[in-house]
């Protein structure tokens, strides 16, 4: 089935893997959060324990999300075959349940406003609804 929505997933998660790099390098120094659009917002939330899991930030699984996501975008595109959708909507819906529990972490404990930090979450929910389209089309 070649889908209209893949290459709009494909490009949600190039940002997606944008954002990340961006957290990847604020976090070890390739750029400075302080002086980002967010005035040191970036650099704050990367020094919380919110910020990974087990040592590992949350920015490197982003990475390794956005990126499987596309390829299995991309795979799914050129092939006409849909079969990997449904593990990327349960990957999809993970990372949504795991971006609930970062923005609530924002905005009631921490009280950030943090644009990068929303961006993602909001790329998680688009893509939930997209595959859940693509799935529901099948």
């Amino acid at each position: 089935m070649d889908h209209a929505l893949y290459p709009v997933a494909i490009a949600l998660s190039a940002i997606g893997v944008a954002n990340s790099l961006y957290f990847i390098f604020a976090q070890y120094g390739g750029v400075s959060a302080s002086r980002g659009a967010e005035s040191g917002t970036c650099k704050t939330v990367l020094e919380t324990r919110y910020s990974g899991v087990l040592g590992v930030p949350n920015s490197f699984f982003g990475l390794l999300f956005y990126a499987l996501v596309a390829v299995v975008c991309l795979v799914s595109w050129r092939t006409g075959s849909p079969s990997l959708v449904p593990y990327a909507f349960v990957a999809s819906m993970l990372a949504l349940l795991v971006s609930i529990y970062l923005a609530h972490a924002l905005v009631y404990r921490l009280r950030m406003p943090c644009r990068l930090c929303f961006l993602s979450h909001a790329i998680n929910l688009l893509l939930v609804m997209l595959f859940a389209v693509i799935a529901l089309e099948r």
